[in-house]
């Protein structure tokens, strides 16, 4: 008998907001983050009641501390959603028992989230399967990111991307679904469509807006120069790395700015909801560890405001340049506003 293909991943709801246990298992980060966030919507839709996440780190929580958050309904009326990061860590011969048990019969106030990159499968996935969901986490190939971006530009971004543009699209950018959700959302924003009807990204609209960024591996430095040596170093890099060079030469190094203020700006999101600062680095895919620990600081400085404010401004930079609008004098004033702004020294008010 032929093997039944494994389903591809989809931005559709995968949840009824019955789950009481949850395992999500694999490499792709964005798709951990993706099935959490569906999740919560379905259990504010299930249960008419407010979400309260509650995080635990699986490298140092204990098996009671989790097991209490399940079990305790707190002074308001909310369902609990608690959350285990690196779970294959935290699942292991001492806890499996306990969460085997807790699986058969959970607690109907809370829903159980274990979320790891790599995971062993065992009875206690038999467990789950009966009350929750096990879902696959995994990077997508390249026939997979198409469908996915299809689907995600509607389901997310409310714009209909057409089937020859996705796969242009794919094929500028990779298949990195944070990539591609942030080129989904520019799109977005500057398509068209008839009245009453959702934008259209075509064709046209891709090999405009997009330019092709799968390779800027030799501009990634600059992000380092721009965490750690300050504005005058961040110019440095442009110099040497532009020189007299082609203005295209300059997109990769605007993609570098701009994944850069992405990641502050998540980064930042999460230390506000106290998440560990090696979960951060992990969960955003940040390294070395140098710049994973840069990054991580230079957001706690910045604050979620500020460093959502600095992603919005590197996307417009971002749409300027791809308008043609001088792309070298955009690509060193962001720099040097970034730097600035992320200086320890800086007035961050």
């Amino acid at each position: 008998m032929a093997k039944r293909p494994a389903p591809k991943p989809s931005t559709q709801t995968a949840f009824d907001g019955t789950e009481r246990v949850v395992i999500l298992k694999g490499p792709e980060a964005f798709l951990r983050q993706q099935y959490l966030d569906t999740l919560r919507h379905a259990l504010v839709k299930a249960t008419g009641l407010d979400v309260d996440l509650a995080r635990h780190d699986g490298t140092s929580a204990s098996l009671a501390d989790v097991l209490d958050d399940c079990r305790s309904p707190g002074l308001l009326p909310v369902h609990k959603l608690v959350l285990v990061e690196e779970a294959d860590r935290f699942v292991n011969e001492s806890t499996r028992p306990a969460l085997e048990k807790y699986a058969a019969a959970p607690d109907d106030r809370a829903t159980l989230v274990l979320r790891a990159e790599t995971w062993r499968s065992g009875r206690l996935d038999k467990a789950v399967q009966a009350i929750g969901k096990i879902l696959e986490c995994n990077t997508l190939t390249t026939d997979e990111a198409a469908p996915w971006a299809i689907a995600r530009a509607r389901d997310h971004h409310g714009a209909a991307l057409d089937p020859q543009a996705a796969t242009l699209l794919v094929d500028a950018v990779g298949t990195d679904l944070i990539r591609l959700d942030a080129e989904l959302g520019k799109l977005a924003t500057d398509a068209q469509g008839p009245a009453g009807k959702p934008p259209r990204i075509d064709l046209d609209l891709v090999r405009t807006h997009v330019a092709t960024t799968k390779e800027p591996d030799k501009a990634w430095p600059l992000q380092d120069a721009i965490l750690t040596g300050g504005p005058a170093e961040a110019l440095g890099f442009i110099h040497l790395w532009l020189g007299n060079a082609p203005s295209d030469r300059a997109v990769p190094a605007m993609w570098a700015v701009l994944e850069l203020c992405r990641q502050l700006s998540l980064a930042a999101r999460m230390a506000q909801a106290r998440t560990p600062d090696a979960a951060i680095a992990r969960s955003l895919n940040i390294w070395p560890q140098a710049r994973a620990s840069a990054l991580v600081n230079a957001a706690k400085r910045l604050g979620q405001t500020r460093a959502a404010a600095l992603y919005g401004k590197a996307c417009e930079a971002d749409a300027s340049m791809k308008r043609g609008t001088h792309g070298r004098r955009t690509l060193e004033a962001l720099c040097v506003e970034i730097a600035s702004r992320l200086s320890p020294r800086a007035d961050t008010r």
